[in-house]
């Protein structure tokens, strides 16, 4: 994968598609995508998420990008 490469991903029944960015071997999605992606409420996997940071499991500074 090349950087800032954008890859189109669709499910076998089409009814998610998504186009996601990449820098290097990292895919980013937004929490909109996250939640299209696993059907859930923006909500649910934003709790997911907090939890995550809360119990240490990830670093926010690694797995959180701020894009303009």
């Amino acid at each position: 994968m090349k950087k800032n490469e954008i890859i189109l991903y669709e499910t076998a029944d089409r009814a998610v598609k998504l186009n996601v960015n990449t820098d290097g071997n990292t895919v980013w999605l937004s929490l909109d995508q996250i939640s299209e992606l696993f059907d859930r409420d923006k909500s649910t996997i934003s709790r997911h998420i907090k939890n995550v940071f809360r119990e240490e499991e990830l670093a926010p500074e690694s797995t959180v990008a701020n894009f303009a």
